[in-house]
């Protein structure tokens, strides 16, 4: 069988193959689910301290008149994880990963964070057996417009990822939208000293019409 191990920020996967944060690693079960198809990473829920982003609705259609594709249908789920739930599930999933040889991501929804529990929260995960932070920034469609989101990148991106480096011990990398894949905010992840880069496409869903 083919040798598919590949370092990643310093840290060895045997596959480059990760359960994205969403649907999938919703839930230890879910999680377990990914561990057990054989991937080589899991990405945790978004983590937040946002009160309101806590409760975990069912999947649901969301309209795209915002995103410039009116009219047009995508199906997603916003729920988020509290640090509490977050640091029980990590540590819950992690005999069973290390079993595996799978390594657990845990995903921060950055933006809400203060400093100070921003730190709290990093060291939190780290000791609960979290082997990397993806600290994941605003989007289009969670910010009133595309101004604001701009505005957030070129205030914040660079401090909040200097913050995780700082309380952690473990690679931390930002999770950005491609629609930012510029110059200058790979400048400022890169200046901040983040151990990889992530970008995702926007909006991943079939537009129905």
């Amino acid at each position: 069988m083919a040798d598919l191990r590949i370092n990643f920020a310093g840290i060895e996967l045997k596959n480059p193959i990760v359960a994205s944060a969403g649907h999938i690693t919703h839930t230890p079960y879910t999680i377990k689910r990914c561990i057990e198809a054989g991937v080589g990473a899991i990405c945790t829920k978004s983590i937040s301290v946002d009160t309101e982003s806590w409760i975990r609705p069912h999947p649901a259609n969301w309209f795209l008149n915002k995103c410039g594709d009116p009219g047009s249908l995508m199906t997603c789920e916003v729920g988020f994880w509290s640090p509490e739930l977050a640091e029980k599930y990590i540590r819950e999933m992690k005999p069973i990963a290390e079993k595996e040889e799978v390594r657990i991501i845990a995903n921060i929804d950055v933006p809400p964070f203060k400093s100070e529990e921003l730190k709290k929260v990093g060291k939190q995960l780290e000791q609960a057996g979290a082997d990397m932070i993806e600290a994941t920034c605003p989007c289009p469609i969670m910010m009133p417009s595309r101004e604001d989101v701009c505005t957030w990148y070129r205030k914040e991106l660079s401090r909040l990822l200097k913050i995780l480096k700082e309380a952690v011990n473990i690679p931390v990398f930002p999770k950005i939208s491609s629609e930012f894949l510029t110059d200058e905010n790979i400048k400022l992840i890169e200046d901040a000293g983040a151990d990889a880069h992530c970008f995702w496409v926007g909006l991943p869903g079939t537009a129905i019409d």
